[in-house]
């Protein structure tokens, strides 16, 4: 990988990856290098305020979740992460994004996060070359920039949790969502 990381995070990422090794079911990519590449760029503070075996469990999950996906059409989802579905849990909504890499793509989705009133409590957010057969299931995966694959993008903000009794109204077809600043609530409004 291009690029010098500091000792302490590379301590904080092996520590992280080292909980991988049992990973069911099985990713397409070696688990252990996935973790590293995903987990470079996040600061130690995000790293050191989580369970290791969590963070490898998320990070596994959102690569399986990336497993197969065509060029130029994104995957995202949005949920509340459970032990017995995803094999790891928080108590914050997650939403995640796999999609080719773009510019603003990070600051604009936490805009966006941020205009509906939801705190990010973490962004992790790394630019990955992958290569893909034609059904588009993943073959191959690095951090590496000189692996000369096509970039990916994998976008995971936690947020403040979202449960449905609480949710904002979603807009019908043709609507877009209008903030009522004064009431505080949320509105369709006819696009």
């Amino acid at each position: 990988m291009a690029g010098i990381i500091p000792a302490v995070r590379k301590h904080l990422i092996d520590s992280i990856a080292a909980h991988t090794r049992s990973s069911r079911p099985r990713p397409p990519v070696p688990a252990a290098d996935f973790v590293k590449s995903y987990y470079r760029g996040v600061d130690e503070d995000d790293l050191r305020g989580r369970a290791p075996a969590a963070l490898a469990a998320a990070a596994i999950d959102q690569l399986l979740f990336g497993t197969v996906r065509r060029a130029g059409r994104p995957l995202v989802r949005v949920f509340n992460p459970s032990e017995a579905e995803h094999g790891w849990t928080s108590t914050h909504t997650v939403v995640e994004v796999v999609t080719d890499d773009m510019p603003f793509l990070v600051d604009t989705l936490a805009m966006v996060l941020n205009d509906c009133g939801l705190a990010l409590h973490m962004m992790v957010h790394p630019v990955l070359q992958v290569g893909r057969d034609r059904s588009g299931r993943l073959k191959k995966c690095s951090g590496d920039p000189l692996a000369g694959t096509r970039q990916l993008r994998t976008v995971t903000p936690a947020g403040e949790q979202v449960r449905a009794d609480t949710a904002r109204p979603q807009p019908s077809s043709g609507e877009t969502l209008q903030r009522d600043d004064a009431a505080g609530a949320s509105e369709p409004a006819r696009a």
